[in-house]
């Protein structure tokens, strides 16, 4: 009986749902490609990344409504731009002032956005050192899952059959990669 030694990705695969029922985590892990503490670096900017997903997504829910008020009472504004019955100059001027007049609270929309526009600046830096980053860990991954969904929000928000593939499947992959973890998107955390 001949032994083999040689082990392809395709039987590694193979291997794995019986893995997973004499008690291995992962093959992954059993093959020591995921170890614990890899990614320290990874996961601290995971961490940080957390409160700007949670406000983020705070304001998006505060100013959804707020949006699609203006975007009504702008319409007419645009048609009779179109029209040449108003001027470029004048449509301006009523952006903000509809920008400035609607409001949550005592915050207008316009400085509303201007925060999430700020927290969105805020990801540039710790976004350019987990795309830098290997991750060793499917927490570190999740951290690249989770940092991809935000910044492909656009992608998730569309409807299944409307959807383009690439979208599909970005999305398909990150909720995958977030299952697995155990984590979820950064939207359903606020």
């Amino acid at each position: 009986m001949k032994i083999e030694t040689m082990i392809s990705r395709r039987k590694l695969l193979a291997s794995a749902p019986a893995a997973a029922a004499i008690g291995v985590p992962s093959v992954a892990t059993a093959l020591g490609g995921l170890a614990a503490g890899d990614d320290d670096e990874l996961l601290a900017l995971g961490r940080q990344m957390e409160p700007v997903y949670s406000r983020f997504y705070e304001l998006n829910k505060i100013t959804r409504p707020l949006w699609e008020e203006y975007n009504e009472l702008l319409s007419p504004y645009l048609e009779a731009c179109k029209a040449r019955k108003i001027t470029d100059k004048r449509l301006l001027e009523i952006i903000g002032e509809l920008q400035t007049s609607l409001k949550h609270g005592d915050e207008t929309l316009e400085s509303l956005a201007k925060q999430m526009d700020d927290l969105t600046e805020a990801t540039d830096q710790p976004f350019r050192r987990i795309i830098a980053l290997p991750a060793h860990t499917l927490a570190g991954v999740a951290v690249k899952a989770k940092s991809a969904a935000f910044a492909c929000e656009h992608f998730f928000f569309e409807e299944e059959d409307d959807a383009d593939w690439d979208h599909k499947l970005a999305r398909s992959v990150i909720k995958a990669v977030l299952a697995l973890a155990g984590e979820r998107l950064p939207w359903d955390i606020a």
